[in-house]
């Protein structure tokens, strides 16, 4: 089953770690995804400088491959348009994937059994949820929406037309509400959000307290404790690691319930460590639950 994530890549700079580690929510998505093998293949659908003109974009592209994940659709931007720059993966000014690529290559990977959006120009990735509807009827969607850039009138318009949203607690909070039993108070309020025929949950992770997610079939909100940790060694993508692990969960048959619970525990998981890539034995004992 192929997992398509459409998202950026980045270089996250952080002093304590003496090597440049991946960064990005998509690429890092799909990073935990490969470690949990419920997949047959994975794409990143992204914006990237010519990997021979960077070495930044040359060591995103190398540590992809290295997780099996298939770099080949990516809309490249020549290194002259991209200032030619080190800083731009810092800047985040690359141009975000266009509808006309994202129609163009969609079906050259083939079928997918996933499509994971990380909301970044929402009027277009509109375009883009409604190709896949139109063209992979089948495919469930998710979409994470985390930077508060992005306006709630343009959010709204995405959730009816996913399968899952993860709605980041920054995001939520800077809209005003207090707490994610406040946010979905106000997503039950939205006539096009409540009557979706599409849209399974809503996942809202919380940070050290776990995550909460609304349950369209019920109309509830749940709460999904976490052990709390004695000493966190690096968050930095436990929010992917959260995305990642919840849609393999319930690629593997897991209900909303067991999925997120699983999502919060791989996520407190790769707390522990520093990066993004588990040990063996706690890879194995994320495999054996998603057997479970």
């Amino acid at each position: 089953m192929a997992c398509v994530v459409v998202g950026i890549a980045t270089v996250d700079l952080i002093n304590v770690i003496p090597s440049y580690p991946p960064g990005g929510n998509g690429t890092n998505t799909l990073v935990i995804c490969a470690q949990l093998g419920k997949w047959s293949s994975l794409h990143w659908i992204g914006s990237l400088v010519d990997p021979g003109a960077s070495d930044d974009a040359r060591f995103i592209c190398d540590d992809l491959s290295a997780y099996g994940i298939d770099i080949s659709q990516c809309q490249y931007i020549m290194a002259s348009e991209a200032t030619g720059s080190r800083t731009i993966f810092h800047a985040r000014d690359l141009p975000e994937v266009s509808v006309d690529h994202f129609r163009r290559v969609l079906p050259v990977i083939g079928t997918a059994g996933w499509v994971h959006f990380e909301c970044r120009n929402a009027l277009e990735q509109l375009e883009m949820i409604e190709i896949v509807h139109r063209t992979q009827p089948t495919a469930p969607i998710s979409i994470e929406v985390e930077s508060s850039r992005h306006a709630w009138h343009e959010v709204q318009q995405l959730l009816p037309l996913a399968s899952v949203a993860f709605v980041a607690k920054g995001y939520v909070t800077a809209l005003g509400h207090r707490s994610a039993h406040e946010f979905c108070q106000h997503l039950e309020a939205q006539p096009d959000i409540a009557s979706s025929h599409h849209l399974r949950a809503v996942v809202i992770p919380w940070g050290e307290v776990g995550a909460y997610y609304y349950c369209m079939a019920t109309r509830t909100v749940h709460h999904v404790p976490v052990e709390p940790l004695a000493t966190v060694v690096d968050a930095v993508g436990a929010g992917d690691t959260l995305v990642a692990a919840t849609i393999s969960a319930l690629v593997a048959r897991q209900s909303i319930a067991a999925a997120v619970a699983f999502g919060c525990e791989v996520a407190r998981a790769k707390c522990t460590q520093a990066g993004l890539c588990f040990s063996p034995d706690t890879l194995q004992g994320c495999q054996r639950a998603l057997l479970h």
